[in-house]
């Protein structure tokens, strides 16, 4: 058996100081805690990464990896840095010497051959629809509502805030739509905010494989290696048909087109580099009720940091730009009359940080909801209770949706309000219905529905957030028995040595001055002059 080196160096190190670093008496042990039982109880044991990796292997496998970073993965991100830095001027590059002389001319020939069909332009649209957030919104409503709770938050989280990373990278890049900058480009689809990098084309470079990877690879028991190949290549169709769409369109370049998606790769790359802590977070934010209050105000006051910085760039940002080139304004009037042609690019784009406000209701409705009761995000997978919430939940946020698109709230056109009253009210309105009040709905309407893989997915991680505090519980309790028992006994051989010699007052100098330092090398040594400590060494450790 291997030494404590803990202990032994503690015991047996010289002392620089001799006027400092005296140790205490060892008859201090009648008196309470000594120096070393203290420094134990310092050594609380804390939460990290590894405490939850027992009931994730429990709950979706053997195969799931929970452990620690190697240099493997530091030097791949490293790597990730670089290339997001060298994106930049290639952007750059593209922009100033192919969107005017390349891929203009390339979207007015396809528009002249190729669209001339309504049917044709309308499924163009409906194919950008997909990829907007309003639509993204409700794929991740629909897959909290139909799957794994925990899985489905992690998603929701990381995909709204990609998406609002990738609003600031429009706001620093300030790239137009094809249809702004040449008379000769039609436009289809009127939209007023900037494309560059593309976000239809981030969003599917983005969660169609983040999703793939995670239900279907990493959090499955039996990975269905088959079906996501098939999901690949499915997405790589959508990839090309949406690419084309926007074209088509006038609506996007290739070059943002290409961007976008190196992004969303890129940043699929990094959310599953740092998987185990997103899950360990969404498990602290919600579903641990003794941490989750903690933890969901970090989320708030670090989302409304970011909200904050924003602003900030977009007032920078306006104020560098300022009014739209007249080139953008002309075009844009002549191909879309009704749209707010003096609100062009900066403002429109600006809108799009709102969906930020989605991640802090979607903690905070999620741990409600877990109030409520604790059973409920465990969910029972039977096809009554999926239906049920899913019907409920998507009904209730397309109703509220469709109220503020009908009865839009009067209110003046300037940005602070139309932010507020048109973009994060619906948002967080939409967002706790689904996350907070759908799921008791849905129960109370379910209630005759058991199902126990919901009852022993919920056992499972009641164990695992028990077993901590039950540990250092238990560890403590070993540590007052073993200190108890070297009080015990350094008492008893404190007595015999007070009847041998009138003083026996021994610390590590007299140890060192009397020329025992060299013959205690051993846990037999040790236990032989301080009887106890080799037991109290083996608690510690």
């Amino acid at each position: 058996m291997e030494d404590s080196p803990t202990l032994h160096e503690a015991l047996l190190q010289p002392e620089k100081d001799d006027n400092k670093q005296d140790l205490e008496p060892i008859e201090e042990f009648d008196e309470g805690k000594s120096n070393l039982d203290q420094s134990m109880w310092q050594h609380k044991p804390t939460t990290t990464v590894l405490e939850a990796k027992r009931h994730i292997q429990e709950l979706y496998g053997d195969q799931v990896k929970a452990g620690k970073y190697t240099n493997l993965s530091a030097t791949s991100i490293f790597t990730i840095g670089i290339i997001m830095f060298t994106m930049v001027p290639i952007e750059i590059f593209l922009r100033d010497f192919l969107s005017k002389k390349v891929e203009n001319p390339i979207i007015v020939t396809l528009q002249q051959h190729f669209i001339s069909p309504s049917l044709i332009i309308d499924l163009a649209n409906r194919v950008l629809d997909l990829t907007e957030v309003e639509t993204v919104r409700y794929v991740l409503f629909a897959l909290y509502l139909s799957g794994d709770a925990i899985l489905a938050t992690k998603s929701a989280l990381v995909t709204f805030f990609g998406e609002f990373l990738l609003v600031m990278l429009q706001i620093t890049y300030k790239e137009p739509r094809p249809f702004w900058t040449s008379p000769m480009i039609n436009s289809y689809r009127c939209q007023s905010d900037f494309e560059g990098p593309s976000d239809h084309l981030f969003i599917l470079g983005f969660l169609p494989t983040y999703l793939n990877l995670l239900y279907l690879r990493k959090y499955s028991r039996v990975p269905k290696r088959s079906l996501s190949r098939l999901c690949f290549a499915l997405q790589g169709v959508c990839i090309i048909g949406t690419l084309a769409s926007g074209l088509m369109l006038g609506h996007t370049y290739i070059f943002q087109g290409i961007i976008g998606l190196v992004y969303g790769f890129i940043y699929t790359v990094i959310c599953l580099q740092f998987d185990a802590q997103l899950h360990l977070l969404v498990e602290k934010s919600i579903f641990l009720q003794k941490k989750a209050r903690k933890y969901k105000f970090e989320v708030l006051f670090f989302t409304i940091g970011l909200l904050v910085v924003a602003s900030v760039l977009f007032c920078l940002q306006l104020h560098d730009l300022g009014r739209p080139p007249n080139l953008w304004t002309s075009n844009y009037k002549a191909k879309c009359p009704t749209g707010p042609a003096m609100q062009l690019g900066m403002k429109a784009t600006f809108r799009e940080t709102s969906v930020l406000v989605c991640i802090p209701t979607m903690v905070f409705a999620s741990a409600f909801a877990v109030t409520l009761d604790g059973d409920l995000l465990y969910w029972s997978n039977s096809r009554r209770v999926v239906l049920t919430r899913q019907i409920l939940g998507l009904s209730l946020a397309l109703l509220i949706d469709l109220i503020f698109i009908v009865h839009p709230l009067q209110s003046s056109q300037e940005l602070p309000t139309v932010y507020f009253l048109h973009y994060i009210l619906p948002y967080v309105l939409t967002t706790f219905t689904v996350y907070g009040l759908t799921p008791p709905l849905a129960a109370a309407l379910c209630s005759d529905t058991v199902d126990e893989d919901a009852r022993r997915k919920r056992r499972v991680f009641q164990s695992e957030t028990t077993s901590s505090s039950s540990s250092e519980a238990g560890k403590r309790g070993r540590i007052q028995s073993g200190s108890e028992t070297v009080k015990q006994k350094s008492s008893s051989t404190s007595k015999q040595q007070s009847s041998d010699s009138p003083k026996k007052i021994v610390n590590l100098r007299d140890l060192q001055t009397m020329g025992m330092r060299d013959r205690m090398r051993t846990n037999s040594d040790i236990e032989k002059h301080f009887p106890g400590l080799s037991q109290l060494a083996a608690i510690n450790n």
